[in-house]
């Protein structure tokens, strides 16, 4: 495995609980009311929560997230285990007969985070005996929730989610004299923009326009998966979406004036617009903390797909099967997912998971930073239908976004990028069989 692939993995793993959480959000019923709590429950009761994140912590969660939830249940508090002390290995946690009532972690991450160790609980019957309305959160997050293993059941509920956006400078645009781009262009106008303004002066490379070509392809808009769930082979080849993918992105990159000759990281995005200032445009899922002058646009879309944006990252709490307080942990994601806890935040800047207008709208209200800001483009696409992400997803993602920035540098065309793509996951796929087998 490469540096690149290795890098690619942890990120998804670690990193993406680092994305302030956007997306899309539409129309809909939504539940309002918070869960009452059992008499039985009232009793203190101690949650032990798991996160990956490598900068997890007690106090991290009980800012985001535990002293919410203790304001709605006073007689629970928790316990944590992960983040710097147990990273990702949940085998170590385990090892310790330590009990683990619930993980938070992207959706993205099930299989390897939760389901790779059996820890999975469906909450079906919970749905049914709660009565609980999946109606009020976006149609295609639950899709992607669902999608996350091959016998669509649901093993957790979405609190926050993601979606891109188009960040630009607006002092490169002023200096180069090139018109602010707007909501709803199509990747084609952004690309004559980004023509303009890649270039190189005074012995400093500009960028029309920069993306990680990991979160690119993971959460792209043509819903592409990797892998076909009927042959369990590699389809980067096959599927045409791949191939239009490819060529769309790596454009950007083959134009006059830009230079790839020093490589290109996975965080080379974030430097070059947040810290460089040298890209004038960055599609990407959020701004963090930014000196650029910046502000933002609705994501580009195809031109076959109007108003399609992103697919969602949703952020998720997920039961396992070996806690003893299930329908508590229930309890506490159905406040989660209330419109009063989520017109909250999403008044932070958290991006929220109900089709409410009411709460899309709150978007962002209380952000200082948002203020004059073109934030509502954050909500204002729909979210692409998500991928299929199964067992073998999380080994594709630096695989593919190799190949793209083989392509970008000239280094193979898109044809042979995408093959020897092909081949390299199969490879995985071929491997993690065999070890199934050994088992």
């Amino acid at each position: 495995m490469s540096k690149f692939e290795k890098a690619a993995k942890l990120i998804i793993i670690l990193c993406l609980l680092a994305i302030l959480s956007v997306a899309c959000s539409g129309e809909g019923k939504t539940t309002t009311e918070s869960p009452a709590v059992p008499e039985q429950q009232q009793k203190p009761v101690t949650l032990t929560v798991f996160t990956p994140a490598s900068n997890g912590s007690l106090e991290q969660f009980t800012k985001e997230f535990g002293s919410d939830i203790q304001k709605k249940f006073p007689h629970v508090s928790f316990d944590y285990v992960g983040g710097a002390k147990w990273g990702v290995d949940i085998p170590a946690v385990l090892g310790t007969n330590q009990t683990i009532d619930f993980v938070v972690v992207q959706a993205v991450s099930f299989n390897h985070v939760v389901k790779i160790f059996d820890l999975q609980y469906d909450i079906e019957e919970l749905i049914k005996t709660k009565k609980y309305d999946l109606s009020h959160i976006q149609p295609n997050i639950i899709e992607g929730m669902r999608g996350l293993t091959p016998g669509g059941k649901l093993y957790g509920l979405p609190v926050s989610t993601s979606n891109f956006a188009l960040m630009y400078n607006k002092d490169l645009f002023d200096r180069f004299g090139v018109a602010y781009p707007k909501d709803g262009m199509t990747w084609d106008e952004v690309y004559d923009l980004a023509r303009k303004l890649t270039r190189t002066e005074e012995g400093v490379q500009y960028y029309g326009l920069v993306t990680d070509f990991v979160a690119y392809s993971l959460f792209n808009q043509l819903s592409a998966s990797y892998i076909d769930p009927a042959t369990n082979k590699a389809m980067f080849s096959s599927d045409p979406k791949w191939t239009a993918l490819t060529s769309n992105i790596t454009r950007f990159f083959q134009t006059s004036g830009m230079d790839l000759s020093k490589g290109w990281t996975w965080d080379a995005p974030s430097k070059r617009f947040h810290t460089e200032h040298v890209a004038a445009m960055n599609f990407y899922a959020v701004p963090p903390s930014s000196t650029a002058n910046w502000d933002m646009v609705t994501s580009p879309v195809f031109k076959d797909a109007p108003g399609i944006g992103t697919q969602g990252n949703p952020l998720a709490f997920f039961p396992t099967s070996m806690s003893k307080h299930k329908e508590l942990v229930f309890d506490i994601m159905t406040y989660l997912t209330s419109e009063e806890y989520q017109l909250e935040k999403a008044k932070e800047g958290v991006l929220p998971v109900l089709t409410s207008n009411k709460v899309r709208d709150a978007f962002g209200q209380d952000v200082v930073g948002y203020k004059d800001r073109n934030v509502k483009a954050l909500v204002s696409n729909k979210s692409a239908i998500p991928s299929l992400k199964t067992d073998q997803y999380a080994d594709g993602h630096g695989i593919i976004a190799q190949a793209m920035i083989q392509v970008a540098s000239g280094v193979k065309d898109v044809n042979t990028a995408l093959r020897e793509a092909d081949e390299k996951l199969n490879l995985k796929i071929k491997e993690a069989e065999q070890q199934k087998l050994q088992k």
